[in-house]
């Protein structure tokens, strides 16, 4: 059975890469963008997730090498 799965994972993944070959294949052969991309402008990326408030500040305070709150491996 173990011999079977690895067969089968085998065929699979020969199928997926001759699948993925022949993808590459037809997009060499057209010379316009595919569907699902677009061509840059040049522009940025707008705002996405958790607006800013403008009283939260950026600036953390610099980490300290000794403030570990933990031993190390070879501590006890």
């Amino acid at each position: 059975m173990p011999l079977f799965k690895i067969v089968a994972a085998g065929a699979l993944g020969y199928l997926a890469y001759q699948a993925w070959q022949r993808s590459k294949r037809n997009a060499a052969q057209t010379d316009a963008p595919s569907a699902r991309s677009r061509l840059d402008d040049g522009g940025t990326t707008p705002p996405h997730g958790d607006p800013r408030r403008s009283e939260e500040t950026l600036e953390t305070e610099p980490v300290r090498a000794a403030a570990q709150s933990s031993p190390g491996f070879g501590g006890t």
